[in-house]
């Protein structure tokens, strides 16, 4: 949080860079909107991004793949909390929203000569 800007929108990448493990009964993901939902706003902390993502792709698992939506949360606080608007300076214009959207789904793509 020490380079949040604090005069525009600002985001904050996580990789927790785990394998996937289908034959658990809850994703990371459900695990993840669990904790975040039972400690409310104050799992931000002071200065809540205008967005949170936390990646779990990385090309040791997914090699030349597109990442898919199993594999990322996005995150928009003063959406998940609008009765907050803990956010300071939100992610307004949607063409902003679809570019991150489109960031997160690419992340985890690498070109076929850099996975040999």
């Amino acid at each position: 949080m020490e380079q949040n800007p604090n005069d525009k929108p600002f985001g904050v990448f996580i990789d927790i860079n785990l394998p996937r493990y289908k034959s658990q009964s809850k994703s990371w993901k459900d695990l993840m909107m669990e904790k975040i939902y039972s400690e409310g706003v104050s799992v931000f902390g002071s200065v809540a991004p205008s967005f949170l993502a936390i990646i779990n792709c990385a090309w040791h698992y997914d090699g030349s793949n597109t990442a898919t939506n199993e594999e990322f949360l996005l995150l928009f606080p003063n959406v998940m909390f609008p009765e907050t608007q803990i956010v300071k300076f939100p992610v307004k214009h949607q063409i902003a929203h679809q570019n991150i959207v489109r960031a997160m789904n690419l992340f985890s793509k690498l070109p076929e000569d850099k996975l040999k």
